[in-house]
């Protein structure tokens, strides 16, 4: 992959994290009805900077092995399967209306901070645990195929897509849901549901390529 293809499709890959209803949409859903639009980039701040240093854990771990052909390509294997189970369900809950976006808030703000409330919320997602151990990981192994510059393209992509859709949320919150309803969410879901589908042929390939290699 090239810089500009790993952070392109990084950032729809994130999607499939971000767009499951779990306990950080849940909170930032929330926050936003009680503290207006800023409380999903405030969130996803906090859930940021704990990304970061899961990428930093990930790509430290796996640097000695980068180089191993039968690491490689067992990781990105997996991940590749990982990915085409996701896209599948997402497809899948989309087409027969089973997911859905709960836009209803709570009655009492959180007293935690946006930034730690982001973060704790997020570790206490077994999801969220899963997918960096299956996805993210090769994810990362791949971007660093292309040294630094890879591995900064990834994470860029990734938050974006967290940013872009928490900041929706957010906005869809405070505007009284008038922009967005359950039939753009399951557009949404679908779309991200084939990339995936395609994107795991890639990861599948490559493992493949590298564990014959």
């Amino acid at each position: 992959m090239t810089i500009w293809a790993i952070f392109i499709s990084a950032y729809f890959v994130g999607f499939s994290g971000a767009l499951v209803p779990g306990p950080l949409l849940t909170v930032t859903v929330n926050e936003s009805f009680h503290r207006g639009f800023k409380a999903g980039p405030q969130l996803i701040t906090g859930h940021a900077i704990l990304e970061i240093g899961i990428v930093a854990l990930i790509a430290t771990g796996f640097y000695r092995f980068v180089s191993n052909n039968t690491i490689f390509g067992a990781v990105a294997l997996i991940g590749g399967i990982f990915i085409a189970w996701m896209g599948w369900q997402l497809a899948k809950g989309a087409i027969r209306q089973t997911i859905r976006l709960e836009l209803d808030a709570v009655p009492s703000a959180s007293k935690l901070g946006p930034l730690s409330l982001g973060a704790l919320t997020s570790l206490a997602n077994p999801y969220f645990l899963m997918w960096w151990l299956t996805i993210g990981a090769g994810y990362v192994v791949i971007a660093m195929g292309r040294g630094l510059a890879g591995l900064v393209a990834f994470t860029a992509g990734h938050l974006l897509s967290d940013y872009t859709w928490y900041s929706l949320v957010s906005g869809a919150v405070g505007s009284g849901r008038r922009y967005f309803n359950q039939t753009i969410y399951r557009s949404v879901v679908f779309c991200c549901g084939l990339f995936l589908l395609a994107l795991a042929v890639y990861f599948v390939r490559s493992g493949i390529s590298f564990l014959s290699g």
